[in-house]
């Protein structure tokens, strides 16, 4: 059995108006706006446990399943930055970058961890950048116009990036988990392989998760760069903007047993 992981684009960089700070969180079209469509299932999680007062009981011995995840209840994304020491990054935007029409699924058996099994994979066409929403959500404040991000998207897949052309999908497979054994809720260590571009890179995605009648609920983050998939950050202006090599990667998802 094997299940798909987080996979979403990197390398984007726009000259224009003043950007906003770095997020302080832990993670296309030409222009449309998710809006209020984009999901935040933990927020549904903290309800459920109001409801419910938190009933978590010792797992049993049926408590082994097959949960699927889906970009109509689960967010994907990734923050690329501005390169702060270029002289002209006062002229450069920090970015977000969402996965849309993506799919993935996890096998999770609190009482055997060696069972866990988790994978995603999605389309490169598919990411969505700059929504005004997913810029508030991490914290930018501030607007891209749909003409500046068709030239952020363009400059996204060309080959000097994700290489869109040649490599249509990023994709994660778990090898192992990490956690404690017999809990509904925690924290969990997804050890697995990203796929970007081509090039594969040894990932551990630490997650919380809760276990509850609705479905796996996990969220978190970690964090990668350009250089692990042998990709030179994007740079205009013989360098005087550029990304940092940092990439920040977050996600905030629901999985269902169906």
């Amino acid at each position: 059995m094997r299940a798909q992981f987080l996979a979403v684009p990197l390398f984007v960089l726009h000259t224009g108006c003043v950007s906003g700070e770095i997020s302080s969180a832990d993670y296309l079209d030409d222009g449309s706006d998710a809006g209020d469509s984009i999901p935040q299932p933990s927020d549904n999680a903290d309800e459920e446990d109001e409801d419910n007062n938190s009933d978590t009981a010792s797992p049993s011995e049926d408590a082994a399943a097959f949960y699927e995840f889906s970009d109509q209840q689960s967010l994907l994304y990734v923050q690329v930055f501005k390169d702060e020491t270029a002289w002209g990054s006062g002229l450069a935007h920090n970015h977000v970058v969402r996965a849309s029409n993506w799919s993935g699924s996890l096998f999770f058996d609190p009482n055997d961890l060696s069972s866990c099994e988790m994978e995603f994979s999605l389309s490169v066409d598919d990411l969505m950048v700059d929504e005004d929403t997913m810029r508030d959500v991490v914290g930018y404040n501030d607007t891209i116009s749909s003409n500046d991000r068709s030239q952020i998207r363009e400059h996204m897949l060309a080959d000097n990036q994700l290489n869109a052309a040649q490599y249509a999908e990023i994709s994660f497979d778990s090898v192992e988990c990490q956690g404690t054994t017999g809990a509904l809720e925690g924290s969990l260590a997804v050890i697995g392989d990203l796929e970007i571009a081509g090039s594969s890179a040894a990932t551990t995605i630490n997650l919380d998760f809760k276990i509850r009648t609705s479905g796996f609920y996990a969220s978190g983050g970690f964090q990668k760069s350009h250089s692990d998939f042998g990709i030179e950050p994007y740079s205009a202006f013989a360098g005087a903007v550029r990304n940092a090599d940092q990439l920040v990667f977050g996600f905030d998802m629901l999985g269902t047993n169906n």
